[in-house]
């Protein structure tokens, strides 16, 4: 009997129900999707693995935020797993709540906070000066964090109004985060496998992103990045992260601001091979708008 072809995508993200990244997926997708919930980046990667029996065929990882900087957890796995490709990119505004049961105490009373790192990172200045008393707890995620706090009367969480409506909590305070522009830059990332990247002749405000290994010697990281300079290519994300099994050596992310198979990027790309011992295009995509 042949099986029955799915009609609607499914979609991974780092979850449960109710994270941002499960907000991005609503935002991006809007409809026709199926939620496949990771509990860890990796686990998010690897969904999209060859030899994955997941049937995924996207997924939405954040890569930066405008407070916190990068989400290291995302680079470090998109260095690793070389099976994917970015084919797009997003923000979307983050608007953190506190939230509580049902029957939370006053805020002054609250004894512990919940939510991932990030978000509590977010909103440090409002808990200094709100909840200075109450101890901070790191979760896998905000929206584990929300669960967590159904049953405990002295608790709060650190989540979007999305996941109140999701658990049935209350919004004790609205927009805490300590940035009024919070947002997040999210990665469409898909199987390399599943096709070309986009072709340069298309029309757009493209971006393409590249993970370089440099050799560990004075004068590496000039000479990486002076063809950019002499070809007008602006970079407008640089990171560096440490390689695998390799103590105090570095690989760096670069974001440019042209199409991988622009004329432009084609002579960087021919300079970059002799002074680097790695270069790996890792997506082609346009520099879409904020979203949400």
């Amino acid at each position: 009997m042949t099986p029955t072809k799915r009609k609607t995508k499914r979609i991974a993200f780092l979850g449960p129900e109710g994270t941002h990244s499960h907000e991005a997926c609503l935002t991006y997708y809007k409809e026709g999707f199926e939620c496949y919930p990771c509990r860890t980046a990796r686990e998010v990667f690897w969904s999209l693995a060859p030899d994955s029996l997941s049937h995924v065929d996207e997924a939405v990882v954040p890569v930066e935020n405008s407070t916190e900087g990068p989400v290291t957890q995302t680079l470090d796995q998109l260095a690793r797993c070389d099976w994917v490709v970015v084919q797009s990119q997003f923000s979307l505004p983050v608007r953190q709540a506190l939230l509580g049961s049902g029957e939370a105490p006053p805020l002054g009373r609250i004894k512990v906070v919940y939510s991932h790192p990030q978000a509590l990172a977010q909103c440090e200045a409002w808990l200094d000066a709100n909840l200075d008393g109450a101890e901070r707890v790191a979760m896998s995620s905000t929206a584990d964090a929300a669960m967590r706090i159904r049953e405990h009367k002295d608790a709060a969480a650190i989540a979007g109004e999305y996941a109140a409506k999701l658990y049935g909590l209350s919004v004790l305070a609205e927009t805490i985060q300590d940035e009024a522009g919070n947002a997040t830059r999210f990665l469409v990332i898909r199987k390399a496998s599943a096709g070309p990247m986009p072709a340069a002749g298309a029309a757009g405000d493209w971006r393409s992103l590249l993970h370089i290994v440099l050799a560990n010697r004075p004068g590496a990281l000039l000479e990486c990045l002076q063809p950019f300079r002499a070809h007008g290519v602006n970079l407008t994300f640089i990171q560096s992260r440490p390689l695998p099994g390799k103590p105090w050596e570095y690989g760096f992310f670069l974001e440019a601001a042209e199409h991988a198979d622009g004329p432009r990027m084609k002579a960087v790309l021919g300079e970059l091979g002799p002074v680097t011992d790695g270069c790996r295009v890792m997506g082609v995509y346009r520099n879409e708008t904020t979203k949400g």
